[in-house]
């Protein structure tokens, strides 16, 4: 009792190996379990534990006191959450036990579950995946009768079932996953031509089995993510077959340029644990048709083309060029993989925005590169600089930009300013990204003094006039300012800017909301530190529908700090814009009358914009 457990265990474990006499063997068995639950739960790693276990299995009457052992450290691995461990120790008291409890029956089902990865679900279920695979393995084996298939990576062993379905003499499952493995010695248990090795690939000894064809489905989005480069090499150097083939036989890797706010956002912005576009994340997975905003700006180009079997170098270089087709700001690339199989069987991950002949799967996702922001114009060529390894593909751009498009957005249509934040989630504009929450709220209104925060260089006001039945019944009741945009409960603000009224059926987007343009896009204001209380300005414009009342002027924000970061508070759909009501203004007689000229009188005081607007003679 006063002794540590783990010296007990090794005390206890040495008397077992010399101790002859059957009933005392019985007792110091009975003190090493006791010893076992007092340490398995304190050691420090699951290492520990294996190794423990494996020191006490090699023990006389182990074999009497297995369900007991394996009991102890299934319950401790489960305590620490390492499901996998806790699996291979609880297994093994149900395989060696006559009667088991319901409750652990269930555990180790519950567990058995959790540790299949949900992936491997879709690529079950992806029949046209499945009967490319199954059609090229009999296409080669019609072709090779009678020959030894090794199956690298076999998961469930759905691949494996095919070559022995095709006639193959004799099938290797190699799935160093141990529950995997598990699962597929049970489903290939009544098929004597498959044998299931639960061990990686470089501890199958390859040389010893005269292997004809490795099939392998070891592909991820990108195709070569899942290390089935180094895996086919390492192969085929220690093969001693010269006409050892692999299905697939050749990977292909293409891609095409992107715009999109949302994947741009996400990936910059935290929606990934580890920054995207570096060497530790150099992609991310994604549905890329299933994006509303994604824009294709170029046409696919081959990024990179490997032959199973052969090695790429360990980190090479390469330059691409790609032709824009759209002009847009330029958030990534969207690369797929195309596999060879075998004869004329090949699969895509391509997404349904590519038009393919090979057979498009549905359980693979797309590869999404991002890169710096860059407006593109269709018409001239990018230039990509790609660092490619054995397992990964990181794409930047090639030439440093040299004249950074201009954000003036007072020539811009509202469409293109929509586009305007090509800094603000950049990896040099993190500043940026901290202070806009504290200055701009999403509904486009100032919450507090820009300049109060010595990182902002100017601020501006952009807007256009607009005439909205809907708009002015609102604010009827409810103030002169308000968020446009979709949300929960749309606040509404009055002048003096913080009274807040919420009208909880006010979630319409600004962009599907009924108003009419009776401007163009204009600059209402620019500030700088010089004027960080108050300062007003005086705008002229002709109405674009004469016959319409001006309503409200919809406005956003941009911050420009010292160092040239810009955020425009347009950005949707994270950002809205926002409006100031106009009163008292003319009827839609007297404005056409006049030709629909008016003047917009516009006041900055105290973080807050302020417009009213008079018809000019």
């Amino acid at each position: 009792d006063c002794m540590r457990s783990d010296t007990a265990i090794a005390i206890v474990i040495s008397q077992i190996q010399m101790d002859n006499d059957p009933k005392q063997l019985d007792e110091y068995w009975e003190v090493l379990v006791q010893c076992l639950k007092a340490w398995a739960s304190s050691a420090s790693s699951s290492a520990q534990r294996r190794t423990c276990f494996n020191e006490i299995a090699s023990l006389r009457g182990y074999v009497d006191h297995k369900t007991e052992v394996c009991h102890v450290f299934g319950d401790a691995e489960l305590a620490v959450g390492n499901y996998n461990d806790a699996n291979f120790y609880l297994s093994k008291v149900i395989c060696n036990s006559q009667l088991v409890s319901p409750e652990l029956y269930e555990t180790v089902s519950n567990l058995r579950n959790s540790l299949v990865v949900r992936w491997s679900f879709r690529m079950h279920n992806d029949l046209r995946r499945n009967l490319e695979f199954c059609s090229a393995i009999s296409s080669y084996l019609s072709a090779h009768p009678q020959a030894t298939v090794l199956d690298l990576g076999a998961g469930t062993g759905l691949l494996s079932l095919y070559a022995s379905k095709g006639g193959a003499s004799k099938v290797y499952a190699v799935e160093q996953d141990e529950v995997m493995s598990g699962i597929c010695s049970r489903v290939t248990r009544n098929t004597p031509c498959i044998s299931v090795a639960g061990c990686c690939s470089r501890d199958f000894d390859i040389s010893e089995h005269h292997v004809d064809l490795v099939i392998t489905e070891t592909l991820d989005s990108i195709g070569i993510g899942e290390g089935i480069v180094e895996s086919c090499y390492d192969l085929a150097t220690r093969s001693n077959n010269p006409l050892l083939r692999f299905i697939p036989s050749s990977v292909l890797l293409k891609g095409f340029l992107v715009h999109s706010d949302i994947l741009h956002r996400s990936s910059f912005c935290g929606k990934y644990r580890t920054k995207v576009g570096t060497p530790a994340e150099p992609y991310c997975c994604e549905y890329i048709g299933e994006f509303p905003d994604v824009v294709q700006m170029s046409n696919p180009v081959d990024l990179l083309s490997v032959n199973l079997g052969n090695r790429l170098d360990a980190r090479s270089v390469r330059l691409v060029n790609v032709r824009v087709t759209c002009s847009s700001w330029c958030d990534g690339v969207c690369s797929y993989f195309i596999a060879h199989l075998y004869a004329d069987h090949s699969i895509t991950s391509a997404p349904e925005m590519i038009k393919m002949d090979a057979s498009r799967m549905e359980c693979w996702e797309q590869g999404f590169h991002p890169l710096p922001r860059r407006y593109l114009k269709n018409g001239e060529t990018a230039r990509l600089k790609l660092e490619i390894s054995s397992h990964s593909v990181l794409v930047s751009w090639a030439v440093a930009e040299d004249n950074p498009p201009s954000a003036d957005a007072s020539a811009l249509e509202p469409a293109q300013i929509k586009l305007l934040n090509s800094n603000f989630a950049q990896s040099d504009c993190v500043e940026l990204l901290n202070l806009v929450p504290k200055i701009i709220d999403i509904g486009g209104l100032l919450l507090s003094d820009p300049f109060s925060f010595p990182n902002i260089a100017h601020v501006k006001f952009f807007g256009y006039v607009v005439h909205s039945k809907k708009l002015r019944s609102w604010t009827r009741v409810h103030g002169p300012a308000l968020y446009l945009g979709q949300a929960a409960e749309a606040a509404l603000i009055t002048h003096e800017m913080d009274k807040y009224r919420t009208l909880t059926h006010q979630n319409v987007p600004w962009s599907t909301l009924e108003h009419i343009k009776l401007s163009e896009c204009i600059q209402l204001l620019q500030l700088s530190r010089d004027h960080t209380i108050e300062k007003s300005g005086m705008l002229e414009f002709i109405s674009l529908s004469p016959g319409h009342i001006p309503t409200a002027l919809v406005f956003w924000v941009e911050l420009v700090t010292v160092g040239g970061a810009r955020f425009i508070s347009s950005y949707e759909p994270l950002w809205r814009p926002a409006a100031v009501i106009f009163h008292d203004t003319p009827s839609s007689s007297s404005s056409s009358s006049r030709g629909g000229r008016y003047s917009l009188s516009l006041a900055y005081k105290s973080a807050s914009l302020s417009a009213s607007i008079v018809q000019s003679c």
